[in-house]
């Protein structure tokens, strides 16, 4: 290599030295930074497919637990409503259950005026009451769902 002092000067004003100039050819380095381009564009199309498929899942599975959460608690309550009937008896839980699920419907119902007409038709039978109230808790598990 040359020292500095040595250069020649060319006619366009740019320093040069003899036999050193190599033309370096940047075509080959576009090249690898448009593949890394590409390959990261990929990656990241990657990524999103990911984080796309991950959230849609999470919200299956949420709507799953629900569903189970449902499934589970109707089943629950369909299991409290046979052991009422057979403590209650058939024809007596339905009488009961007809009447509460009718009032509790009704949204004009006199919650004082349902207690002592259930009070009049129940008497002092402790284990009915019990048992009343256990349905009107079933019947309210019922509206909700």
């Amino acid at each position: 290599m040359q020292h500095y002092d040595d250069r020649q000067i060319v006619s366009k004003g740019q320093y040069m030295f003899e036999d050193d100039l190599e033309f370096v050819d940047d075509l080959s380095e576009k090249q690898v930074a448009h593949q890394d381009s590409n390959v990261m564009d990929e990656v990241m199309a990657g990524i999103q497919k990911f984080f796309q498929k991950k959230t849609v899942t999470s919200m299956q599975s949420m709507d799953n637990l629900e569903e189970s959460k449902d499934s589970i608690a109707a089943s629950q309550t369909n299991k409290k409503k046979d052991e009422i009937r057979k403590a209650m008896g058939s024809e007596v839980f339905d009488y009961y259950y007809g009447f509460l699920y009718e009032k509790r419907q009704d949204p004009s119902t006199d919650e004082a005026k349902l207690r002592s007409d259930l009070n009049q038709m129940i008497g002092s039978n402790k284990t009915l009451k019990n048992l009343i109230f256990e349905l009107e808790q079933v019947i309210f598990k019922e509206m909700q769902a």
